[in-house]
């Protein structure tokens, strides 16, 4: 499992030719991007995020924090129960064995707004292992992998079949 909080962007100072590298520089910019987890939720990590700050910086420096609280995604847990059910079966077909643990969106996605917005549950199903770094720049993913996601796939279908009422 991934950091809960990435550095997406670190800057300090300026470098060039013949700049001295014990000059502490003035200005130092960073960019973060915190994933929420279960039972977190993002006006709390902010203002804890924005407590921090104020208690490990001197009294004197000046800085300014800013959150992008409205940009944020509650984190999302499948709920339990025949859809995830379905789910957890298609798996442990596509793949041949046990299921082992559980995939959440932690945040880095839509699923909480979508949910909310059609009344329906997200079914997260993953297809890689997270050595794989997807989206990132050394990401890979083994083929028997996806072969073996886009069969949970096809059996979710069957299971779904299963647990959903027939409309019509």
């Amino acid at each position: 499992m991934g950091s809960p909080v990435d550095r997406g962007h670190v800057a300090a100072g300026w470098r060039s030719a013949g700049s001295a590298r014990s000059v502490i520089p003035r200005d130092a910019t960073a960019t973060l991007s915190i994933r929420t987890a279960a039972n977190q939720r993002i006006p709390a990590v902010a203002e804890q995020l924005r407590g921090f700050f104020a208690s490990v910086l001197p009294a004197d420096a000046e800085y300014e924090l800013s959150i992008g609280e409205a940009l944020g995604q509650e984190p999302y847990e499948t709920p339990r129960g025949p859809l995830l059910g379905a789910l957890e079966r298609a798996l442990d077909r596509g793949y041949d064995t046990a299921l082992r643990g559980r995939m959440g969106n932690a945040g880095g996605g839509p699923a909480d707004l979508l949910t909310r917005t059609f009344g329906a549950p997200i079914l997260f199903l993953g297809t890689g292992l997270p050595e794989d770094h997807w989206h990132s720049s050394d990401e890979s993913v083994g083929l028997r992998m996806l072969q073996r996601g886009a069969a949970s796939i096809a059996h979710l279908w069957r299971e779904l079949a299963k647990v959903l009422p027939v409309r019509g």
